[in-house]
């Protein structure tokens, strides 16, 4: 799946890039900004296209089918923070500005009603 390939990927690089940066214990790591911006950059390029393909359709859908989309995204947004499991994703999300699955669901919506009271869907949709 790759949903799997994506994570091992984006924690593959986390370390890499952790390990070509000098540490200094004293603060924190001088490159965390530059791991910060390429790790952002995979998850908009690996994660954040499935999420938003087509979700006002899939979107509406049960949570027991949306919840494994979002379990995905908070594992990935704590890959990107460098935080584990017991900790709660909601200050991960809010800190980096990234919506969650549900948030942009509902944004979607919001823009093709947004289209349509304004008359600007093509004439095959509205």
């Amino acid at each position: 799946m790759w949903a799997g390939a994506v994570l091992v990927s984006m924690h593959y690089v986390k370390q890499k890039m952790y390990h070509t940066y000098p540490q200094n214990h004293d603060s924190l790591l001088p490159g965390a900004f530059y791991l910060y911006t390429h790790l952002m950059m995979l998850y908009n390029a690996l994660v954040l296209p499935y999420i938003n393909y087509c979700c006002f359709i899939w979107g509406s859908n049960y949570d027991t089918h949306i919840k494994p989309i979002l379990l995905l995204q908070k594992r990935a947004m704590r890959v990107i923070g460098g935080v584990f499991l017991p900790a709660s994703a909601n200050p991960i999300f809010k800190r980096y500005h990234v919506l969650k699955v549900h948030d942009i669901v509902k944004l979607q919506i919001l823009l093709i009603m947004h289209k349509h009271f304004f008359n600007e869907l093509p004439a095959a949709v509205g």
